[in-house]
């Protein structure tokens, strides 16, 4: 495996070795440092040295690692770390002492990635989004930390077109004729499912580019089953009420299946991945879809079920209500990647979770406002 290694800051072989060795160690291997070996380009030009990690399942043997050595300094590659010992003293000593005492003091993160957040440049710690670590190489600039502040700066901007559009919105409410107070509550109620919907969808997604081995996978299996089972829970709400609201009760309980739906796929999808991990991409396609009709039926009841029981009133504002659910669904999407990069996919559908209980404590009012 070859990274870019800068020898100011070596964010990318850094995480590389700490994957490497947290592996060795869930194996069972004692001493990790013994599997592996780090060798360093020279810098070509503008371009810093390439790191390259080799990793044996069985400590380097004398004639293996001589041969490396001997190879290495022929093409006047650097010993970083290696059996033997190397350059990079900070890190070895981590590697044959307390390696979680390294990446709790390093001023990146570089805990090994995992399958519920498989962000490799993602090095930046949470705290540290406004106050970057000192970057002064372009490579570290444009490579770690501007793809992070511009997720956040975006998400900060939509949160904040969302926060004015709704205050000029329950602004001009009352010229309208309409009522700050019966309006709130569907307002609440749309922005949570717009929100929940749109974290929940985005963090499947990305869990399943893991599972199905590509993002188009992810993307392709993810949103078209839940786009069509959203649809087909929408089509049989509308035939569940026939001309009439849905009662109160039906809306809270499908609300709250979903809920359970929903903490069961945060908490279970990880282990159900492994056990499946060595089947087809066919199979696992399958699979993937087995699992999404459910949570995509029960996902099309609280939009239909909500706009059905606003509509009868005569003076509620539907539009509003469609612009409203709309606007969250945009700030969703950006706030589910701000979740996942920063504390993992599982806090991504699980803030969905959340979304879901606002509109299931705000059903009543909207009863109460229908």
């Amino acid at each position: 495996m070859s990274r870019w290694h800068h020898d100011r800051l070596p964010a990318e072989t850094s995480r590389l070795l700490v994957l490497a060795a947290t592996a060795l160690a869930r194996r069972g291997v004692e001493h990790p440092r013994q599997h592996l070996f780090l060798a360093v380009s020279p810098p070509f030009g503008e371009y810093p040295g390439c790191g390259t990690l080799l990793v044996s399942r069985d400590p380097f043997d004398e004639a293996t690692l001589n041969r490396l050595i001997d190879h290495c300094e022929r093409m006047k590659f650097r010993l970083v770390v290696t059996p033997r010992g190397g350059s990079w003293k900070e890190l070895i000593s981590a590697l044959d002492g307390d390696l979680g005492s390294y990446i709790a003091r390093s001023q990146l993160d570089l805990s090994p990635p995992t399958d519920d957040r498989p962000f490799f440049f993602c090095m930046l710690r949470p705290g540290t989004i406004l106050l970057p670590p000192g970057f002064t190489d372009p490579h570290e600039i444009f490579g770690l930390y501007l793809p992070v502040i511009s997720l956040h700066l975006l998400n900060l901007g939509m949160a904040l077109m969302a926060i004015v559009g709704t205050l000029v919105v329950f602004w001009w409410l009352p010229r309208l004729g309409l009522s700050r107070r019966r309006c709130g509550a569907g307002i609440v109620y749309f922005v949570a499912i717009g929100v929940g919907y749109m974290l929940v969808e985005i963090g499947v997604m990305q869990r399943l580019s893991v599972f199905l081995g590509h993002p188009t996978y992810g993307i392709g299996v993810g949103l078209t089953v839940l786009l069509v089972s959203t649809g087909v829970g929408s089509l049989v709400t509308g035939w569940l009420a026939g001309g009439g609201m849905i009662r109160i009760r039906w809306v809270r309980l499908a609300l709250l299946v979903l809920i359970v739906l929903i903490v069961l796929i945060a908490t279970s999808i990880t282990p159900l991945c492994l056990r499946f991990e060595g089947e087809s991409t066919a199979v696992r396609c399958w699979l993937a879809a087995v699992l999404l009709v459910p949570l995509g039926l029960v996902m099309g009841v609280p939009f239909a079920a909500g706009m059905r029981r606003a509509g009868q009133s005569a003076s509620a504002p539907l539009p509003l209500f469609y612009a409203a659910n709309a606007a969250a669904s945009v700030f969703g999407s950006t706030l589910a990647m701000l979740l996942s990069l920063s504390w993992g996919i599982s806090a991504s559908l699980l803030g969905g979770g959340v979304g879901y209980c606002v509109a299931w404590l705000m059903v009543p009012r909207l009863a109460e406002d229908a």
